[in-house]
């Protein structure tokens, strides 16, 4: 996915949500641009992990995301 529209997607969200995805690609460009040892690189993404609500008590809904890929690959 191009960067433009990792953008317009990213505008779409509420902007609490933006907030917090700009923040974890930001954060990605600063651990992926020097060299690390794996572990720490696996501890700075972690602390992402769970920050958004998705309403569903698993965090997921796997019939709503093979709608939503199936709507935007056109195969609905």
């Amino acid at each position: 996915m191009a960067i433009t529209e990792m953008i317009k997607q990213v505008e779409e969200l509420p902007a609490d949500a933006q907030a917090l995805v700009v923040d974890f690609i930001e954060m990605l460009q600063r651990v992926y641009a020097r060299p690390q040892t794996e572990y720490r690189r696996d501890e700075q993404l972690r602390r992402y992990f769970g920050i958004i609500n998705t309403g569903t008590p698993s965090g997921s809904d796997n019939d709503l995301i093979d709608a939503d890929l199936a709507h935007e690959y056109g195969q609905s």
